[in-house]
């Protein structure tokens, strides 16, 4: 999942210039347009992230639930990109996008250290974060072979197609170590897998353990 996302950021960022200078006219200052969408991501993740825990503060409601809508609306306003033929129009739905994708790869990580015992985790995250690499390189490229057989038109189907798989990979990856099937069998309660509350992080309690020993 993570590799068609980065795949698709890396997509978005690095055609949506050419897209708007052959199909919508774009001049010069087009290039501004990929400035907005990278602008965008990091504002994603540095105000969606912090808001989205403080709206849990309040209302009760999934973590992972910002992903999803993320997703959702991320998947909406690339439809605005690809059939609105306005520049400014799209330029302020693309910076929007990069928005809405900032917090999901933070997200992901966050996923799997809830779920990944805390002898796999730093592995599994290294895996996670290579596999995203991998789709930064592929995806990317397959756009450009597209782009140069049938034209860049063809972007804006690919990364709607890679979006959709983006959600429907994302629905069945467990949330959480006891949605794992093997702790689903054995029964085994959460806190006995993997420590939830912020106050009994690994990092704490490794400081913990350490200054009773001393």
């Amino acid at each position: 999942m993570l590799g068609l996302y980065v795949g698709t950021e890396v997509t978005i960022g690095g055609w949506i210039v050419t897209y708007i200078l052959e199909y919508r006219g774009g001049g010069v200052s087009s290039g501004y347009i990929a400035t907005g969408f990278w602008g965008g991501l990091a504002v994603g993740r540095i105000v969606l992230i912090p808001l989205n825990r403080k709206a849990r503060q309040l209302i009760t409601f999934p973590y992972d639930l910002l992903l999803s809508a993320s997703l959702i609306i991320v998947f909406a306003l690339e439809f605005v990109v690809w059939f609105v033929p306005n520049i400014i129009v799209e330029a302020v739905a693309v910076s929007f996008m990069g928005m809405f994708l900032g917090p999901i790869f933070p997200l992901v990580m966050n996923v799997a250290g809830k779920v990944y015992p805390l002898s796999m985790l730093t592995g599994a995250c290294g895996l996670i974060a290579s596999v995203g690499s991998a789709g930064a390189a592929l995806f990317p490229f397959v756009t450009g072979a597209l782009a140069s057989r049938y034209g860049v038109k063809t972007m804006q189907p690919f990364v709607v197609a890679m979006l959709a798989a983006c959600f429907l990979l994302w629905i069945p990856i467990p949330k959480k170590a006891e949605d794992l099937p093997e702790n689903k069998k054995r029964g085994i309660p959460l806190e006995e897998v993997q420590p939830t509350d912020e106050s009994t992080r690994p990092d704490e309690v490794w400081n913990q353990s350490a200054t009773k020993e001393a």
